[in-house]
């Protein structure tokens, strides 16, 4: 560990209290300790992963799926291959488009925007994909809250409606009309674009202009939805990422941490201001946000204005400490980042660090 004081780029270099740079580094509870390279974990898929998810069967085997803009994919350890579990025809995601994975029981259900119909894999009985039953709505977001599986910036057929959620039936993810077994949608028409949905005992709705709770309260009312936060709301959609019921997002004046109640900034007087001239948002829909959770970090992958011109191929990670506060900065080619990858891929070949006093 090297006793350093805080990256604060945002402060004057002169008497600035903590240090200048920061590189490459992992906070510690004194200092920092060197941060690891990302390696390959697999062999290639065929396009740039878009999404990828791991999930347990009854046995406690774990299953990694993935998806490109055109297959979905289950690891083979035995040989390292992503294989193609694609349902026939395949998918073609834009580049504004992700997979995003749940597992709700056996079932592993992934929406890919609002050109996908979700898809359906039966851990221990299915082969390939399918599209899930009971004509759920396209997506672009997919949470289990409590007992239901949730969409949000959602197209039922007539075009896309950015501001509408959409809930399952009670525990049943093929049920998707509305008025049965509790299955119903929401819309959210003054707050912008739904730009963010995390599960859990309550739904958390990030939206570009607030952030929404719903509670659940059974029928008739079903959810209880308040408007938590009215001043700021999530401008990055793939900005999100969250420990528990802790979401962190980025807002228009920079990061937040939202615990249920409030959004609390995080990078004022520290990184916004860095964040704001280093990040190119031309790009933004290359964004990518995980935690760590061994090492409690959130961080975010995204595209510097320091990238190679053409290509924007490098990117930059910022990096904060979900615990101490610490912010810092990896410079990798590290986009898109997952939350199940981060740790075992911070645990191998170590690079380079850099600190400036």
């Amino acid at each position: 560990m090297i006793p350093f004081g805080e990256w604060l780029p945002d402060q004057a270099d002169v008497l600035n209290a903590g240090v200048t740079v920061a590189t490459n580094v992992l906070p510690a509870a004194n200092g920092y300790h060197s941060m690891n390279s990302f390696v390959p974990y697999s062999n290639a898929a065929t396009g740039t992963i878009k999404g990828i998810f791991a999930a347990k069967d009854n046995a406690s085997n774990t299953k990694l799926f993935a998806g490109d803009a055109t297959k979905l994919y289950l690891h083979a350890s035995a040989d390292n291959d992503l294989d193609d579990i694609s349902k026939v025809g395949g998918y073609t995601l834009t580049d504004f488009e992700r997979w995003r994975f749940i597992q709700f029981g056996d079932d592993i259900i992934a929406a890919g925007g609002i050109g996908e119909t979700p898809q359906k894999f039966s851990l221990g009985t299915s082969s390939v994909f399918a599209d899930l039953g009971g004509t759920p709505p396209k997506a672009d977001f997919i949470a289990v809250v409590r007992d239901f599986v949730w969409l949000a910036n959602v197209d039922t057929g007539a075009g896309r409606v950015p501001y509408q959620c959409y809930w399952s039936g009670f525990n049943d993810p093929t049920s998707w009309t509305a008025g049965v077994n509790q299955s119903d949608f929401q819309n959210l028409p003054d707050s912008g674009a739904i730009t963010g949905l995390v599960g859990g005992e309550y739904a958390t709705i990030l939206t570009e202009r607030a952030i929404f709770r719903a509670t659940y309260t059974g029928p008739p009312l079903i959810w209880q939805f308040d408007k938590v936060v009215s001043e700021r709301g999530c401008a990055f959609k793939e900005s999100v990422c969250n420990v528990g019921n802790l979401v962190f997002f980025l807002a228009n004046d920079g990061f937040y941490a939202f615990d249920g109640q409030r959004a609390t900034p995080i990078g004022s007087e520290k990184v916004n201001e860095f964040f704001k001239q280093d990040f190119d948002s031309n790009y933004d829909y290359r964004m990518s946000a995980s935690v760590d959770p061994i090492n409690e970090v959130a961080m975010w992958s995204y595209t510097s204005t320091q990238s190679h011109r053409v290509s924007r191929t490098r990117s930059s990670c910022t990096i904060t400490s979900s615990t101490s506060g610490l912010w810092l900065r990896l410079r990798q080619t590290c986009f898109p980042l997952f939350s199940l990858l981060v740790t075992r891929l911070m645990r191998w070949i170590t690079s380079r660090p850099l600190l400036t006093a």
